[in-house]
């Protein structure tokens, strides 16, 4: 039974602006931060629409974040993401890199779940490969449709 939904930040619920960057949210938060006048808003966007998704799961699931760096630790960003999810996670505070399996079964140990109880999203590939080697029902974000018929899938595998 899934007791737990852990979702990545950047570019699942963090896009850029431009559509046509397709390179780590990350490094060009550090790079484009050095730039006097730097204004995150004009770079950077919330997904509402993903965030409302994660919204209806709350009574229902915990609701976590496990991502890279630290772009969701913006006071812009911090209040609307900490208000849904119970728990923000980083690699970097885990200490293992979300390309190795043993991030994910620290994680689910910090957060008191079973691996076999958690459904992990991200947009990278071998991440989603990383969390599966380590025993959670990894699906790949590509949209907001996709995620929301793979979600319902695995949950009505389940029940």
């Amino acid at each position: 039974m899934i007791s737990t939904i852990i979702t990545d930040f950047g570019r699942v619920i963090l896009q850029p602006i431009d559509e046509t960057y397709h390179g780590e949210l990350n490094p060009l938060h550090r790079r484009l931060s050095r730039l006097p006048g730097y204004d995150l808003h004009e770079h950077f966007r919330l997904d509402y629409d993903i965030l409302r998704y994660f919204c209806g799961f709350k009574s229902k699931y915990g609701l976590h974040i496990y991502t890279n760096g630290t772009i969701h630790d913006e006071p812009c960003f911090r209040p609307q993401i900490e208000a849904i999810f119970d728990g923000i996670h980083s690699a970097e505070t885990i200490g293992v890199s979300k390309r190795n399996p043993q991030g994910y079964m620290n994680l689910a140990q910090l957060i008191g779940t079973e691996p076999s109880q958690i459904i992990f999203i991200d947009d990278a590939p071998g991440n989603v490969a990383a969390a599966r080697a380590a025993g959670l029902m990894g699906i790949r974000y590509v949209s907001l449709e996709q995620l929301a018929h793979d979600v319902e899938a695995q949950l009505d595998f389940y029940r």
